[in-house]
């Protein structure tokens, strides 16, 4: 239950008591100032049903004035509203599904009759901001995590600790406004695999309303696409040409319209340009390029024993039309499928940007790339700028590339830059 002056007209103190006498009292909660700025008063504590509590309110320095005295639970609700569920960190809700590094994940809730509890710390350092509600969740990636209240009703603060009681609360990450115009709230942090965290969002001046928590990353890195209905007919004899088709998932959260590298027909690079979201998914048989078929050519890379290497690839994107779309704050994924149709090989595969005449370009993005497992799509391993691997003979091999924004925007080129994902082996790309 919370007690507090906050409204009065001078400087207050503010205790609460059992008992029926002066002399028989027994205090339970005091407080003179809420804050260093704040004069009013404010205590929290646990009450018991059915047991009488007295409070004493009186002026430092003797000072009088009009008095307000907020009650906040007690009845089994703020205002006579139920608390939600999630109201005290012990029964924080669990988010048991987290998304993939780049995609976005939202839970919905609402703080109308939350309190505050016991030793409750003030989020992101505001004082007037006491009806909170808890989520609590485990990451499964280490990679930046972001968590907004964008899109919720009111004047949000939002906090993530780690702990499970309020005495051992560490504060990780808090944010009060996004911005003076925005006034939802937004953090990012590292979180370390396995870790147990828990969310507070609750508003400011006790301001209550439905609360959307939106989550980007903290689950295992996937690239969102499957791979599970790929197949090479006669990989030997396909050559270059042939083409791997795929049926995409779709990727959690929206991909707003921004910068996208695109891979056109057979015998070009791709390239990069701005292109909007919204093509229709559905299935792709997109050749890799030219790189592809020069690999898969005679221009192979020869092994020690004399044969040579030779890869047939196709990409598979969300929207199936070889455009990479690159979210803010996000990834851009496509899903790579590669085919040995020559001799048993151990591979590095690597990303880079490259305009259509072989030229290396720079553009503000992070790029990175994982093997993955062709039926889910989720990353083996952590994804980094390289990964190796073994192809055997006929073997079909599935990666994730992921292109990063780096919260600058790409402008549209008049010399187009693309994608390339590059195969060494034995020192030869």
């Amino acid at each position: 239950m919370t007690i507090s002056t906050v409204g009065s007209s001078f400087d207050t103190v503010l205790a609460v008591y059992t008992g029926n006498s002066v002399s028989a009292l027994t205090l339970v909660a005091s407080n003179n100032d809420i804050s260093g700025t704040v004069r009013e008063s404010r205590v929290t504590f646990n009450a018991t049903a059915g047991t009488l509590y007295r409070f004493a309110i009186a002026g430092v320095g003797n000072a009088s004035g009009s008095i307000k005295i907020n009650l906040r639970g007690g009845g089994g609700g703020s205002g006579g509203t139920p608390a939600p569920a999630n109201d005290n960190l012990a029964s924080a809700s669990t988010i048991s599904v987290l998304p993939a590094p780049g995609a976005v994940r939202a839970v919905t809730g609402s703080n109308a009759g939350a309190t505050a509890e016991s030793g409750e710390p003030n989020h992101a350092g505001v004082a007037t901001a006491r009806n909170s509600v808890w989520w609590r969740f485990r990451p499964s990636s280490s990679g930046p995590m972001t968590i907004s209240t964008v899109e919720s009703s009111f004047d949000t603060v939002l906090a993530v600790y780690t702990g499970s009681s309020m005495g051992s609360l560490n504060l990780i990450a808090s944010n009060n406004d996004i911005s003076a115009s925005v006034r939802q709230s937004r953090i990012t942090f590292n979180p370390t695999p396995g870790t147990l965290y828990v969310v507070a969002v609750a508003g400011v001046g006790n301001a209550s309303g439905s609360i959307k928590l939106n989550m980007r990353g903290g689950g295992a890195s996937s690239s969102g696409l499957s791979l599970a209905a790929a197949s090479l007919a006669n990989p030997a004899a396909a050559g270059s040409s042939n083409a791997l088709t795929g049926t995409s998932s779709t990727l959690a959260g929206s991909l707003p319209t921004s910068q996208a590298a695109t891979l056109p027909d057979a015998g070009q690079k791709p390239r990069m340009a701005s292109a909007s979201a919204g093509v229709p998914a559905g299935v792709v048989a997109a050749p890799f390029g030219d790189k592809a078929a020069a690999i898969a050519g005679n221009g192979a890379p020869a092994l020690p024993g004399g044969e040579p290497v030779r890869l047939m690839s196709t990409v598979v994107t969300k929207s199936n039309d070889g455009v990479l779309r690159v979210p803010a704050d996000g990834d851009g994924i496509a899903v790579l499928a590669v085919t040995n149709s020559g001799a048993r090989a151990t591979l590095t595969a690597s990303l880079s940007l490259a305009t259509q005449d072989g030229t290396a370009t720079q553009l503000p993005v992070g790029l990175s790339i994982c093997r993955t497992d062709a039926a889910t799509g989720d990353c083996i391993g952590a994804r980094g700028p390289t990964v190796t691997f073994t192809a055997d003979t006929g073997e079909l091999v599935t990666f994730a590339a992921f292109v990063s924004h780096k919260q600058t925007d790409v402008p549209l080129d008049a010399a187009p830059a693309g994608l390339i994902v590059n195969f060494t082996s034995n020192g030869e790309t």
